[in-house]
This record gives C-alpha cells, sequence and structure tokens, in this order.
C-alpha cells in the first residue's frame, strides 16, 4: 500500500496505458503523502473540516508555523510528531480507523529527521492513444451530474405570520412535493433506518441558519476566533401545536463550525438576530445538536419534538483558531408538521455538572445517576449522545434495575473531533435508574474543572426519550429536563 513507484504498472491494452509526469520539487515522500491522504486529509484536507487547523496536503503545509504556538512557536511537523503519541488528544482521533504500526513507523522516522521533501507521488499526465476516444465513449455512456434543483418555494401559511421577535420571521417552513423517477439525487427524500422509513408527506422543512443580520447574510467569523459562542435567534410564529420530526445538519463552513444546539424559549424581550449565549434571560430548552461525527436526528414514525411556539436559538460553537475572519450559514433544517404523532420526546441531560479531574491522571472517572423524581410510566429511551472536551476518552451508560439487575447499554469511545450518536432503544421502568460515566485523562499538572471552553471539561449525555419531561430530576441540574445525582 505504501510503495509508490515513478510509473502506473503497464496495461495488456495500449489504449488503458498511462503516462506519469515526475513530481514536482519539494513535495511530499510518497509514503508519507499516502499516509496521510489516508488517514489525515478527511479533516485537515484543503478546505480543512471539523474546525482543523491547518491544511496537511503540501510539503509547505507541514513546514508552515503550528497556529495554537505562538508562544512556543513550532512548525507545523513538530506538533505533528508530538499528536501522534498524545494519549490525551491523540491523532488519528479513538473512534477513526488508526495507523498501522508501519505507518506509525514511516511518519514518525520522517517527522522525526525534520519532514524534508522528497519523490512524490506520481501524477497522471495524459492518456496514450486510444484514451481520446475511450473518454467520449465514457462522455455518451454517463451523462454529467445535473445542477442541484431550487429547492420549492415556501408554502403560505393558514394564518398570517404575527411580528417576529427576531425582526423577520425565518425561513418559512415548506412542504416538498413527491419528486419525479428523473429528479437529481441532491432533492431526492432522504432514506433512513427501515424501522423510520422515508418522511412523511405532511412534512414541512425550514432551515435555521446562522446570520449577520435579519435580512439573512452570513454571519461574520472574526479571525483567530478561540471557542466563540453565538447564538442566532429565530421565531416562526407558529400559530398550532408543531412537532420536529427530523433535525438534519446543514454545513457551510466546515472548517471553524464545531457544533450546534438548537433550542427552544417561549418568551424574550430580545429582537436578535444576534444574541449572547450568556445571556441568564434565556430560559431555553434543547431540541437537538450536532458536532462533527454525529449524525442527523430522525425520529420514529410515532414520535415527535414539541417546538412550543417556534420561538427557537441556534447556538453555534466557532474556532478559527490562527485563521482569517471568515463567514458561515451552518444550520439545521427542520421536518415540522402539524399532525401530531402520539408521543412526545424531549431531550435531557446525563450525567454531571459538579466535578474535578485531578492532575496527574489516567482514566479518571467521574459518574452520575439519573433516578427521574416526576416518573409515571415508563420511559422510553431513543438515543444517546455523548459530549465532553479535550481530555474526555470514554464514554459509558448503564441500566440499573429496580430488581438489581444491570445492563451496559453504552460503552464507546470518546473523540472531541468526532462526537457520535448512539441508537439505544430501551425501557426505563418505574424504580429504575441510569449511570452516566464519562473517563479522562490529564497529563496536566493542573486540576481541570467543568467550563464552557474546550480546556474546560464537561460531562454530558444528551438523551432523547418520551413522555418528554418525565426523565427529570429536582434540584440538581441548571438546564431543562437535566437528570442528575449522585451515582
Amino acid at each position: 500500500m505504501l510503495g509508490c513507484g515513478a510509473y502506473a504498472e503497464p496495461s495488456d491494452s495500449p489504449a488503458d496505458v498511462t503516462l506519469l509526469e515526475p513530481a514536482p520539487p519539494g513535495a511530499l515522500p510518497c509514503a508519507v503523502d499516502t499516509i496521510l491522504r489516508e488517514r489525515c486529509q478527511l479533516c485537515h484536507g484543503r478546505p480543512t473540516a471539523q474546525t482543523a487547523p491547518m491544511s496537511l496536503t503540501t510539503w509547505q503545509d507541514l513546514h508552515a508555523q503550528a497556529p495554537k504556538h505562538r508562544e512556543t512557536p513550532a512548525k507545523v511537523y513538530e506538533r505533528m510528531l508530538a499528536r501522534l503519541h498524545d494519549e490525551q488528544r491523540p491523532m488519528p482521533p479513538r473512534d477513526q480507523p488508526q495507523l498501522s504500526e508501519a505507518e506509525l513507523a514511516i511518519l514518525d522516522a520522517w517527522l522525526a529527521g525534520g519532514a524534508a521533501s522528497g519523490e512524490g507521488c506520481a501524477e497522471p499526465a495524459t492518456r496514450a492513444r486510444g484514451s481520446a476516444a475511450a473518454e467520449e465513449q465514457r462522455t455518451v455512456e454517463q451523462p454529467a451530474t445535473p445542477a442541484e434543483s431550487t429547492p420549492p418555494e415556501p408554502r403560505q401559511r393558514e394564518t398570517s405570520p404575527q411580528p417576529s421577535a427576531a425582526d423577520v420571521p425565518a425561513t418559512e417552513p415548506r412542504k416538498l412535493p413527491t419528486p419525479p423517477a428523473a429528479m437529481p439525487a441532491a432533492v431526492q427524500p432522504k432514506a433512513e433506518a427501515p424501522e423510520e422509513g422515508l418522511m412523511p408527506s405532511d412534512c414541512e422543512y425550514v432551515e435555521l441558519r446562522a446570520r449577520q443580520d435579519a435580512a439573512g447574510a452570513p454571519f461574520q467569523v472574526p479571525a483567530d476566533a478561540t471557542d466563540l459562542y453565538q447564538c442566532f435567534l429565530f421565531d416562526l410564529n407558529l400559530t398550532k401545536p408543531t412537532q420536529g420530526l427530523a433535525f438534519e445538519h446543514l454545513s457551510d463552513n466546515p472548517s471553524v463550525v464545531h457544533h450546534w444546539m438548537l433550542r427552544t424559549l417561549e418568551q424574550t424581550d430580545k429582537t436578535g438576530p444576534l444574541l449572547s449565549c450568556d445571556d441568564p434571560t434565556l430560559d431555553t430548552q434543547v431540541v437537538a445538536g450536532w458536532a462533527p461525527g454525529s449524525s442527523d436526528w430522525h425520529l420514529p414514525k410515532d414520535v415527535g419534538m414539541d417546538l412550543g411556539r417556534g420561538l427557537m436559538i441556534l447556538e453555534v460553537h466557532y474556532n478559527n483558531i490562527g485563521k482569517p475572519a471568515t463567514t458561515d450559514r451552518s444550520g439545521v433544517r427542520v421536518c415540522t408538521t402539524r399532525t401530531l404523532r402520539p408521543h412526545t420526546a424531549g431531550v435531557s441531560w446525563l450525567g454531571s455538572q459538579l466535578f474535578f479531574i485531578p492532575p496527574k491522571s489516567k482514566d479518571f472517572e467521574v459518574a452520575g445517576r439519573c433516578k427521574p423524581s416526576r416518573q409515571s410510566e415508563p420511559i422510553q429511551i431513543l438515543k444517546v449522545w455523548p459530549h465532553m472536551h479535550l481530555r474526555g476518552k470514554r464514554s459509558t451508560l448503564r441500566l440499573d434495575r429496580a430488581n438489581g439487575m444491570q445492563q451496559v447499554v453504552l460503552d464507546e469511545p470518546f473523540s472531541f473531533e468526532s462526537q457520535k450518536s448512539y441508537d439505544v432503544p430501551i425501557s426505563l421502568m418505574p424504580g429504575d435508574s441510569l449511570v452516566s460515566s464519562c473517563y479522562f485523562d490529564n497529563p496536566s499538572n493542573t486540576v481541570v474543572t467543568v467550563g464552557n471552553s474546550t480546556m474546560d471539561e464537561m460531562c454530558n449525555q444528551f438523551v432523547i426519550a418520551y413522555p418528554a419531561g418525565q426523565l427529570r430530576s429536582d434540584g440538581f441540574g441548571l438546564e431543562h429536563n437535566s437528570c442528575l445525582g449522585i451515582p
């Protein structure tokens, strides 16, 4: 896999022979280039994704200044050597395919030796005789991909919208028509898990995107922004009870967006669209979220999420470390319906919101017990989304039955760069409880405490469950539907 020759292996057919032009000077050695392409450039490509601070695509990229280390200057390749062996924040992240021993040995030797340029992987140049005819044949047999169609215009509501608390209403929900067979794949209905099926015919979509002003201009992300939490206010002016059936991530500038949370609130005197996420007057409730590595949220056919009166906040966490100012329009696409499903779900906060991690600790466990204080019937758990910061390494969830039996529901590695959600369909009966555990490595000499900065820590598991409001305990959490307690 890692051996790269200067020429392609010849073919028996003259029409298939490919000439290869020499690699340019200052190129990455071919073995190194191959490893970077297969293991690193999903995030560290060009452009970068998932808030990766730099590209790792060229020799020049590796010899640039590392943006996170201005006080102690270092080249990117020097920081890369350290990250490959960083037990706290390894690269690749723990939940991604790992380097083989041979790949790691190649990178270690190259990086330790100063990351010299070398003979790069040869690139295809021009095809030999017959290739033009072959290309023409392929053009005839494989028509070009059609351009993405313009989405349908918003559907007129039954009731005229009232004045919005966010200056102007957000994009109105729209009902998507059934596409013909020939419609481009980009606008075909999204297939989901077999038990969930296709989106219902009465699904209306609304898009909530980061915006600088009421007219919808892209949000201006400042240069070198670090841990910027920006909130955006929207008012859908819902005049009838409405549920959300799906919450789909809309990506615009993945190099700066780390995650977002969608929240509802009942009232506010703010006009928006830009709000401070630290505003203590905002009494909000989480209904959905996304981070790199997590999938879209699609609820089962008989379950919906209450959207309240439609007053919503999109909270986006930005990191633009070492980069110039840029723009972003990322957000969420919500499938809404007024045809209410029989079960209304909510998002509950499990884990712990009060802890510290000792210095020089490894595999340190923080746990919290969720024992609902308002449960009157079985609670159906649908999905778990763990959330920690840089030192998080593993997340577990255990179900303790009232009769003493225990069941491990979740035991998965955690990576700050790739935060996955998991389907865990279980029933919590009256008297049962859930124990959420987060495991951390803290190799530093200082105590780490709870906070919003990526240098602080969190121990959260966001759980989708119904009936809404039942998976909660009193007196322990700062958020609605928090279900926290002593393990």
